[in-house]
Formats: structure tokens, C-alpha cells, sequence
């Protein structure tokens, strides 16, 4: 069933609401994320409640788009792979593999991949050389 997707009834964030434009989609069954008509994921795949699945992308196998984290455009999420936190893959990006995207980190038109890559983003006052706590 078709619906516009409204953040307060399907208790997902307006943060997530707000990335898909107002998408025509639904709640994916599998944590009550929200998924837009025009993107796919499978049954297995888990999406967050504050989570959204936006334009054309795709997420598969077991990956886990939890927090307010957003797949966006053409990109392609699967095998293993987490985005969480404020996460965003968008663009043409793929991101494969157990390889992990958190707090606001951003990913756009290039193919991660991996058995232990993590992604973040650390604030300028609590990075030391090399080092993010």
C-alpha cells in the first residue's frame, strides 16, 4: 500500500522525513524505518525507526541502516555493511561488505568495501594526531 509518508504517525524522525522530500513510500516491515517507492530493500535488511531509504538507492542481504542515518540517490548498501548514527550514503556510492558509516560521516560516489572499515566523523576539538577517539 502506497502512502505519504508523515514522521510523527509512523514514528519515524522528521530528520528522515525531511531527506526523502516527502517521498510516496512505506514502512519496511523490518524495524519500521522508511523505505520510498522508488528505492528497494530486501525483507532482511534492517532500517531504523528514524532511518530512511530515499530516490533510487538500494540496500540488501543483512545491512543495517539504523539512528537517523539516510541511503540516498543511486547508492547501494549491502552484504554486512551499518550506517548509523547521522550517517549518509548517497550519489552512486557502494558500500559493501561489514564496512561502517557512523555519527556524520558521508559517503558519495565511491565504492567502500572491506572486511573492517569505519567511517566517522570526529570533532576538530577531540581529534589528535592520527587518533579519533
Amino acid at each position: 500500500m502506497r502512502v505519504r509518508f508523515d514522521a510523527r504517525k509512523n514514528r519515524t524522525s522528521d530528520a528522515a522525513f525531511a531527506s526523502c522530500n516527502a517521498a510516496v513510500g512505506q514502512v519496511h516491515a523490518n524495524g519500521v524505518g522508511f523505505i520510498a517507492d522508488t528505492a528497494r530493500a530486501y525483507a532482511s535488511v534492517y532500517i531504523g525507526r528514524r532511518a530512511a531509504i530515499c530516490g533510487n538507492a538500494r540496500t540488501q542481504d543483512h545491512a543495517r541502516i539504523e539512528d537517523n542515518a539516510v541511503v540516498i540517490g543511486n547508492a547501494v548498501v549491502y552484504m554486512s555493511a551499518v550506517i548509523s548514527g547521522n550517517g549518509v550514503v548517497s550519489e552512486d556510492a557502494a558500500f559493501i561488505g561489514s564496512a561502517t558509516v557512523t555519527e556524520r560521516a558521508v559517503v558519495t560516489g565511491k565504492e567502500v568495501s572491506g572486511n573492517t572499515i569505519h567511517l566517522r566523523l570526529c570533532p576538530s576539538d577531540q581529534v589528535r594526531p592520527g587518533i579519533c577517539p
